[in-house]
């Protein structure tokens, strides 16, 4: 019976290549699948910190004066 040997080989491309493919997926992807995975992020930051409604979160809205403008 003849021995066998497995070689595994790793390829890695260099930083500037993964830079551009991402840049090129996500200009691909379009805003919205920009701003659905930004909010995925947002929402595993919260379940990480343990606060149960992560996914209840949304924008900060505050508004402190109003003034009407004169003209």
């Amino acid at each position: 019976m003849m021995n066998r040997k497995i070689v595994t080989r790793k390829v890695r491309r260099s930083s500037g290549d993964i830079n551009r493919f991402d840049r090129e997926f996500w200009r691909k992807s379009g805003h919205e699948a920009r701003f659905k995975a930004s909010w995925e992020m947002v929402r595993e930051v919260y379940l990480i910190r343990g606060e149960p409604d992560a996914c209840q979160q949304g924008l900060q809205r505050s508004v402190q004066n109003i003034k009407r403008r004169t003209g």
